[in-house]
């Protein structure tokens, strides 16, 4: 698997994880509105895009996504987090739906843990 390779070649310096980048716009943009690759979408019959079921295909790309996810915190938390201190909680393994909220986000926590240390 991908991710468990970027775990052993980076792990030991990688402290913030990303396993998908917007899950959300692969699902929505790719197969309900059509607007990124692989532009799948059944809106207006077909007028904008060739092929793909808006009603169905986001959902099946969403759980699939979801699956995914599942799997490389699932190998990250059972062959890699065990090697670190887990009482440090010095990393972080997620998704963000939306980057820009999550770099806010990450912004936001840094600033507090940088207090809690002052």
């Amino acid at each position: 698997m991908y991710a468990e390779t970027l775990y052993q070649k980076f792990g030991d310096r990688v402290k913030h994880w990303i396993t998908l980048n917007e899950p959300h716009t692969v699902a929505v943009q790719g197969y309900d509105a059509g607007l990124f690759a692989p532009g799948r979408c059944s809106i207006l019959l077909h007028l904008f895009c060739r092929a793909g079921n808006s009603a169905t295909e986001p959902y099946v790309v969403a759980h699939n996504l979801i699956l995914a996810h599942a799997t490389a915190v699932d190998i990250y938390r059972k062959k890699y987090q065990v090697a670190r201190d887990l009482n440090t909680r010095d990393w972080v393994i997620g998704v963000p739906v939306f980057l820009k909220s999550a770099v806010l986000l990450y912004i936001s926590m840094s600033r507090k843990c940088n207090h809690d240390h002052l």
